[in-house]
């Protein structure tokens, strides 16, 4: 049996390996589909995604074999990655680098094995793409250009993962950073609103009324920028994982009314109907939540639904799950509603689905961000559906079933 030689480049490469963060991974379908495809092409029963690391080789996807992983001083995989070109076996009994390898002379009894090299964009070979029998064959000229291809759509979905993975590490750090400048920007925030509006309200300043307005204008806009800044933070502090939750068993009926209290305020001149449907049985409801965040949630999507329901009733519903618990509640509006094909987007951060209604309503466009954000830190779900024309729902899901539109891991016990 002949080892294979090792890399020249062996410490680089195997930094390379190490920085797509796969080995020792779960399966995944996408790498699964092309194993599969590989194994019908060439019509073998074996097929492999085999990465090549320090002593062994580790099949991220396999099809035909039960082995996770085998020696590397033994893999026909080690000989493709030190030459970085394509290895065809016709029958390993007769060549004499194979002949008398285990994996040869035993389980899994290979005979013949084709395997093409993962090459990453920066000329690291990481493993192959290989397919292998227990009988003698030759692959025709398009069997390997086709595994070939293959490989390729590999080192795709490796570099899709690179990439998901340094956008996620990128915006926690960008999360962690404003949430920790929370304090920061508040602050000197808060003095120009207090100090402006001392200056409104000392009528002894000696002020005229053109300074007046000016202080009047500070104060308005301080205001505005504050609660820009308060939003921006909100959702960066719960997107770094730095919210703390307050949990308690909750009376849901009492923050609805709250809602219902607070929410015309916002819009007074409009005089828009909010109304309350809370069925005989839920009226004592708990749920487990931060009583703070629900609230900011509920009023989030009530603002919105006055905002955007095109000057129509609003109407806040709790729902029962079918066993005499809270199952969820919806927020709905009367308004002209969202194009199928925008639903998602109005979850996405300082987006609003309606450019020309965004400029005349003022907003940074996180609050459902927020909202599903912190649904899911609590364990629950945010979804939204629609007809365009009759209005929007948005609910959450208390008790999300299997087929919710937003899922999301809870941070809390």
């Amino acid at each position: 049996m002949k080892k294979a030689p090792t890399p020249s480049n062996e410490a680089k490469r195997q930094a390379a390996l190490d920085a797509y963060d796969i080995v020792d991974t779960l399966a995944e379908q996408e790498y699964d589909d092309l194993t599969m495809l590989a194994s019908e092409i060439c019509q073998t029963p074996i097929a492999l995604v085999s990465l090549v690391d320090n002593d062994r080789q580790w099949f991220k996807s396999r099809v035909g074999l039960d082995a996770a992983e085998t020696p590397r001083d033994i893999s026909f995989c080690g000989h493709v990655v030190e030459a970085e070109e394509p290895l065809y076996v016709e029958d390993a009994t007769s060549d004499e680098r194979f002949a008398d390898n285990p994996l040869v002379t035993g389980a899994p009894d290979i005979r013949f094995y084709a395997g093409t090299p993962l090459v990453t964009p920066t000329g690291f070979s990481l493993g192959t793409l290989c397919v292998i029998d227990r009988e003698p064959r030759v692959l025709s000229e398009t069997q390997k250009r086709q595994l070939s291809a293959l490989s390729r759509q590999v080192v795709s979905l490796l570099e899709l993962r690179r990439q998901k993975a340094e956008a996620d590490r990128a915006n926690h750090v960008k999360s962690l950073f404003l949430s920790r400048m929370s304090h920061e920007l508040r602050t000197p925030l808060n003095a120009v609103i207090g100090f402006s509006n001392a200056l409104q309200k000392n009528k002894s300043n000696g002020l005229n009324e053109r300074d007046l307005k000016f202080a009047s204008r500070i104060h308005s806009n301080g205001l505005h920028l504050l609660s820009l800044v308060n939003d921006i933070l909100d959702l960066s502090k719960v997107e770094a994982g730095a919210e703390e939750f307050d949990l308690e068993d909750v009376l849901v009926s009492s923050v609805i009314n709250e809602v219902i209290d607070a929410v015309p305020c916002l819009d007074d001149e409009r005089g828009i109907l909010l109304s309350r449907h809370i069925p005989a049985q839920l009226r004592n409801g708990t749920v487990r939540a931060d009583r703070r965040r629900l609230l900011q949630i509920l009023l989030n999507l009530t603002a919105n639904a006055v905002k955007f329901g095109d000057g129509k009733p609003v109407e806040i519903t709790l729902v029962d799950d079918g066993q005499g618990e809270i199952g969820r509640i919806e927020v709905r509006d009367h308004g002209p509603g969202i194009p199928a094909d925008k639903l998602e987007l109005v979850f996405d951060s300082f987006r609003q689905v309606d450019e020309d209604f965004s400029r005349r309503a003022e907003g940074t466009g996180l609050g459902l961000a927020i909202s599903r954000a912190l649904c899911r830190a609590m364990g629950w779900s945010l979804s939204v559906d629609s007809v365009v024309g009759e209005g929007a729902t948005f609910v959450v899901h208390f008790r999300p079933p299997d087929a919710a539109v937003d899922t999301g891991a809870a941070n809390t016990p």
